[in-house]
């Protein structure tokens, strides 16, 4: 009998402390779509699997004879070990793995302003580290002249501009990220156990900004105050005021003065006998603190 797998829990996750990605406030309950799906080595092998299917290289002919143009098809052209076995047809393209190397540039991730609504409404970019990693590019071929095109072609693949050095990219499938590939160093093998396979290995670093898509949710702070015209029966007094916190001392033209409020007997508050017998003791209090106050900006009530 077949067993079910078990409900999805959460009681890990939970255990992480801080927030995870994706818990704003306010609530922004939306689904984030990846483009691809694919990681940021993928996504560059595979732009740089297409560049080199589009490139034309050209090997030696016969005596007296035009260079011969050749292409590598881009089923010849692997990002990594193929899952089954396969009969190669010469020449063939291999990228290999190496270790990967992540550098972080702060203790916490950057937020990237400028993408913001722009892969998905309600989503930014969010800046984690940067990746880095020397691979070995493996090229196969069959005879010197065609591993000799190669090598050349490659060379000049890596430098097509005289502006930086290495080939540079923006991977469309992967946020339109820079990558940035500097070849290294190369070396040619003959393989003595079978002929006619030609082996030449250039070692290239990548270094690529490693991102992810989260939502957030604008924050508008807001103060609301309430403001009283004088002789308003709804307005409070200085021992209300002073009770909720609020200073009822404003600056203007004529110096400090106190909020002009409606007199204690117009408050239902003024039924309590404790607290009218507290008014006098407030409004002593802040007649000192009217008079040793400095200046400061208008807070927004009315006298």
């Amino acid at each position: 009998m077949d067993k079910k797998p078990p409900p999805p829990s959460d009681a890990a996750t939970r255990l992480i402390p801080g927030t995870r990605w994706g818990d704003v406030y306010p609530c922004n309950p939306i689904s984030i779509k990846n483009r691809s799906g694919d990681d940021a080595r993928t996504a560059a092998m595979r732009v740089l699997k297409d560049y080199f299917a589009e490139l034309t290289f050209w090997r030696t002919g016969g005596v007296c004879q035009p260079p011969i143009p050749f292409k590598v098809h881009p089923d010849a052209i692997y990002i990594g070990q193929p899952d089954n076995d396969v009969d190669l047809q010469l020449p063939v393209i291999m990228f290999d793995h190496a270790e990967e190397e992540y550098n972080g540039f702060g203790f916490t991730p950057d937020v990237i302003e400028s993408t913001r609504d722009v892969y998905q409404f309600g989503t930014v970019l969010l800046h984690h580290y940067t990746q880095q990693e020397e691979f070995i590019i493996e090229v196969w071929s069959a005879k010197q002249p065609e591993r000799r095109a190669l090598v050349a072609g490659l060379q000049t693949a890596f430098m097509p501009s005289d502006e930086y050095y290495g080939l540079r990219f923006r991977l469309p499938e992967y946020f339109d990220q820079p990558v940035v590939f500097t070849p290294m160093s190369n070396m040619r093998i003959d393989d003595e156990a079978i002929r006619g396979r030609r082996i030449f290995k250039m070692k290239v670093e990548y270094r690529i900004e490693v991102v992810t898509l989260v939502a957030y949710a604008e924050l508008n702070p807001q103060a609301v105050v309430n403001t009283y015209e004088q002789g308003d029966p709804t307005a409070m007094t200085l021992g209300e005021l002073a009770a909720l916190g609020i200073d009822p001392i404003l600056n203007t033209p004529q110096g400090y003065q106190p909020v002009a409020l409606a007199p204690p007997e117009a408050s239902p508050w003024y039924r309590s006998p404790w607290l009218a017998k507290a008014y006098p003791f407030i409004d002593t209090v802040l007649d000192l603190a009217r008079n040793r106050r400095r200046p400061r900006p208008q807070t927004g009530l009315r006298y």
